[in-house]
């Protein structure tokens, strides 16, 4: 436990409190990035412990949005969650683990149901990140077809919902990952265009996706 420090949180959806695990910040050490600013950390990856998931109700989301993911639940989207949630069960063996002794199997599944709810609250571009988080965890795993598949779904999403954003960081993660994934893919003609609006339209912005569009634009002959 000296990389972690256990903490007490309260379910957004049935207020049921339940223990979790924090990393401590000086056990936070990243080696480098990949290009899609995707962390490699030595030893502790913190991002496995940023999802909790409800030991009564399996209600899933990240810590930090702890606060402010339900501020707008209306009738409709509780009907929604609650069916969601009954409808994991057993087989999908989900054995609720918010400890250090967390599997990287589980944590996968957390950041699955975490996206249908979000989804259900729609915001899709948290859902986008949602899923990234996935796809990096498939590439820890070097299971290409399976992040690939993954980072298409992120590239639809912000396909669909870039004029829907209504933050610049929005905006800028939308066209980064539509210029990234199409550059994974091969596509060259249409990652050019993604890439290049995004660095003319943000050109001083100092988000860090500028910069990582950039170099990755300047790969592409």
């Amino acid at each position: 436990m000296a990389d972690f420090w256990k903490d007490i949180i309260k379910c957004p959806f049935c207020s049921n409190e339940y223990s979790f695990i924090n990393v401590k910040s000086s056990a936070l050490k990243v080696e480098s990035y990949d290009a899609d600013l995707k962390p490699n950390y030595k030893g502790i990856n913190p991002s496995l412990y940023g999802v909790v998931s409800c030991p009564k109700c399996k209600f899933s989301f990240l810590v930090k949005d702890k606060d402010t993911l339900l501020k707008n639940l209306n009738p409709s989207r509780t009907s929604k969650i609650h069916d969601y949630l009954d409808s994991i069960d057993k087989e999908d063996r989900f054995d609720i683990n918010n400890s250090e002794n967390k599997s990287l199997a589980f944590y996968e599944k957390q950041l699955v149901v975490s996206s249908e709810i979000y989804a259900i609250m729609e915001k899709p571009f948290e859902v986008a990140r949602l899923l990234l988080r996935l796809a990096w965890s498939y590439r820890e795993k070097k299971d290409d077809s399976k992040e690939l598949k993954i980072l298409i779904d992120v590239m639809k999403i912000c396909e669909r919902s870039f004029e829907k954003a209504v933050s610049d960081n929005d905006a800028i993660f939308s066209l980064f990952f539509q210029g990234y994934v199409n550059y994974r893919l091969g596509n060259k003609k249409q990652a050019i265009i993604a890439l290049d609006k995004l660095v003319s339209k943000y050109k001083n912005s100092r988000n860090q996706y500028i910069k990582a569009a950039k170099t990755i634009r300047g790969e592409i002959k």
